[in-house]
């Protein structure tokens, strides 16, 4: 397999900041929870296939945002035809960060291999994160 595609619906998340207690960190729940969906979405797609670990890869993720309900239908109309682009949290890099993280040992075995990102964030009226990942080849 040279790449799986798969989507994660809902509103996005970016990876929360480490929580420490006792001195030692930990990902709070809402994190390891939103890591183990996307998980369950890449499993759902690609099964218990991962990727070789001798190979580089790349990760595409495409952040689809929701309109905003208090949007008059002619911005709304704006923000879907790409007009606009959503500059609210969740940041982008955090996004890639849950993904890249909730990948770990289900698509790849270290997101070390991954050695090129693309992301975008858009609106659409189907929120949610769609992610490829793939063999890095040249651009």
């Amino acid at each position: 397999m040279d790449s799986v595609t798969f989507f994660i619906p809902g509103k996005p998340r970016g990876k929360g900041r480490p929580r420490f207690s006792g001195g030692r960190a930990y990902t709070d729940e809402q994190t390891r929870a939103y890591e183990e969906r996307i998980a369950w979405n890449y499993r759902r797609i690609a099964g218990k296939y991962r990727f070789p670990d001798d190979v580089f890869l790349r990760v595409r993720v495409q952040q689809q945002m929701p309109v905003p309900q208090s949007a008059s239908k002619a911005r709304k109309a704006e923000m879907l035809e790409g007009g606009t682009f959503p500059s609210a949290k969740p940041d982008l890099d955090n996004v890639v960060k849950a993904v890249l993280d909730g990948l770990n040992g289900v698509a790849y075995k270290d997101d070390a291999r991954v050695v090129g990102i693309h992301s975008v964030k858009i609106y659409s009226d189907n929120p949610g994160v769609l992610v490829e990942v793939s063999r890095m080849e040249y651009i």
